[in-house]
């Protein structure tokens, strides 16, 4: 089983025109990259609040969910799984969380949820950063509110998120409880001990395996010598889940203030990857990641990759990026077979962002599409990518010279334009001045960032008729 297409409306970043992602009828992974504020991030939350949303009963309709630009219209998250019990192939059955329907407690969600990888940059910090004050460091919480929270304890089967819930509620209103509940309490409490020094040997063993790959000479501990239960004053002490590591055969209690940034990550995201390979089987596995390799540069990135074609092969895999040169090595390092890769960018209008999502689909068909809409300023942002695109392409084309800026992030459209219009054949401009004339009208009126502003009502027929020249153009700079 996996996700098919992604259907996105009115959803953190995203206003207007659903934004839909094909992953084609086989499921292919997903490699994203993004700007900061293209709606990266807001992609990545949408497939993970879709799938704990009836875990945390989270409302679309409020915020942080609901756009805040879209005023009263109805937002909704649609993913596509396919179906394995379909009689037709490759059928598909989409899933709905909006306001009008909910259907993301359904078994099959559920399921996922259990199983799923969602890590995030602020998810590794919590294994080192986050305890920089102590002289070692404590896991326990992140164990059972994260890491592990769905394993299951093979002692009783049941995940160990739940099992130390339960020995809280229980801790919670022990003076009611008989002594027959309080020594199964204590039963409890064994069970729980013995079950989670089990599965932390095997997540100690799965992620030294995983952490090999980075080729640094670190061996991970997790010691866990049980909670234990003061029967006096009926409270629970000792949570202590100790993460440890030996740097060349050194033992390091301190590690987390000894080693640098790129062997702390390395550690963390072998812990992360492994806790995920130990969780219960299901029909789904989807795994995940949004800049988690910030503090690892270029030559120690590439090990992840490894990484994920050795041990994740069965899982459908969502990797988000906005360091655009790693997006580049990881595109071509994945091909195209089994990946869809897709790019956001950031634009603004005078009343909000708006992501710019670049796919198979022209920008300049976008732009009509929200012109059909009557969303002028998101038709004309398009139109304006459009612009710039064809332009860029060409001058790359024909060779042609830009002016230089020390930053290429400041280098604008007017700067290829001008190259562009510049261009001459055998002596001769190569575009006829009528065009470049109409060209440079709707570059002031329409395609100028600074007149987004002022867009009404009344500017259709000058986006329509600066759509038109844009067509022009385009034709006649794929001429030879």
């Amino acid at each position: 089983m996996r996700i098919t297409k992604i259907e996105i409306k009115n959803f953190r970043a995203f206003k207007g025109l659903p934004l839909k992602i094909n992953l084609n009828k086989t499921g292919k992974n997903l490699l994203v990259y993004g700007e900061n504020g293209s709606g990266k991030s807001s992609l990545f939350f949408a497939i993970k609040d879709f799938m704990e949303c009836a875990v945390r009963k989270n409302d679309i309709t409020q915020f942080p969910f609901r756009n805040i630009f879209c005023g009263t219209d109805g937002g909704y998250i649609k993913i596509h799984f396919t179906d394995p019990n379909a009689t037709r192939k490759n059928s598909t059955r989409p899933y709905e969380w909006s306001a009008a329907k909910n259907e993301t407690s359904e078994q099959l969600i559920l399921e996922v949820n259990k199983t799923k990888g969602f890590i995030d940059y602020k998810a590794l910090l919590a294994t080192y950063f986050l305890q920089q004050d102590t002289p070692t460091v404590n896991i326990f919480d992140l164990l059972l509110e994260s890491i592990l929270y769905h394993a299951e304890n093979d002692l009783n089967r049941r995940p160990f998120g739940e099992e130390w819930q339960d020995i809280e509620k229980a801790l919670a209103n022990l003076n009611k409880r008989s002594p027959k509940q309080k020594e199964a309490l204590i039963d409890k409490i064994k069970t729980f001990n013995k079950g989670l020094r089990v599965k932390l040997e095997e997540l100690q063993g799965k992620a030294q395996e995983i952490l090999n790959w980075f080729g640094y000479q670190l061996e991970i501990e997790l010691h866990f010598g049980g909670v234990e239960l003061d029967s006096q004053k009926w409270v629970i002490e000792k949570r202590i889940a100790g993460l440890k590591v030996k740097f060349f055969n050194q033992p390091r209690e301190d590690h987390h203030r000894f080693l640098n940034e790129a062997r702390l990550s390395a550690i963390a995201i072998s812990v992360f990857f492994a806790a995920l390979l130990l969780q219960p089987a299901s029909r789904l596995r989807i795994l995940a990641l949004d800049d988690v390799l910030i503090g690892l540069d270029m030559s120690n990135r590439l090990p992840v990759l490894d990484i994920l074609e050795n041990h994740f092969a069965e899982y459908q895999i969502f990797f988000f990026t906005y360091d655009k040169p790693w997006y580049d090595i990881v595109r071509q390092r994945v091909g195209e077979q089994d990946w869809r890769h897709v790019e956001f960018y950031s634009a603004r209008t005078d009343e909000h962002d708006l992501p710019i999502y670049a796919d198979d689909k022209k920008y300049l068909d976008k732009a009509k599409e929200h012109l059909g809409e009557n969303d002028y300023k998101a038709a004309v942002i398009y139109l304006r990518t459009h612009f710039e695109q064809v332009i860029k392409d060409f001058c790359n084309k024909k060779a042609l010279k830009v002016k230089y800026k020390h930053n290429a992030k400041e280098i604008q459209g007017k700067d290829f334009w001008e190259a562009v219009k510049g261009y001459e054949v055998k002596n001769r401009p190569f575009l006829d001045s009528a065009l470049v004339t109409r060209v440079e009208l709707f570059r002031s009126i329409v395609l100028n960032p600074i007149s987004h502003a002022s867009i009404t009502n009344t500017f259709r027929k000058e986006i329509e008729d600066s759509i038109k020249a844009i067509e022009e153009l385009e034709n006649e700079l794929k001429k030879p």
